[in-house]
Parts: C-alpha cells; sequence; structure tokens
C-alpha cells in the first residue's frame, strides 16, 4: 500500500539563516521558498557583521 503524498500539504519548515558576506546561498533559499520549490519558512537571519549584502537582501525579501 502507497501514500499518496501530493495530496497532503507540507507544513513549511521554519528556519534561521546565518550570514556574513553577500548572501548568495540566502538569496538561493528566498528564491527557491518564493517559487515553492522548498516547503520553508525563513523566519530570522543573523549577521556577525552589520555590513554584510545578506542583510539588505533580507530586508528587500521581507
Amino acid at each position: 500500500m502507497s501514500i499518496d503524498q501530493t495530496s497532503q500539504p507540507v507544513k513549511p519548515l521554519r528556519i534561521a539563516v546565518l550570514v556574513s558576506g553577500s548572501g548568495s546561498n540566502l538569496q538561493v533559499l528566498i528564491d527557491a521558498m518564493q517559487a515553492g520549490a522548498l516547503p520553508i519558512e525563513i523566519v530570522g537571519v543573523i549577521s556577525n557583521r552589520d555590513d554584510a549584502y545578506a542583510v539588505t537582501r533580507a530586508k528587500d525579501a521581507g
């Protein structure tokens, strides 16, 4: 017996992302989340640098 997993909604995994630079990996996650390709919700972005461009990417994404 198999279970049809396509009919069950997937609850997004709530994640926080650690960044310190340009945020290119963060942008990949944002793009995939917005496209519905990854069932995630980015709930926080943590940086050790105030001037990291990743912080700007996070703010722009909302």
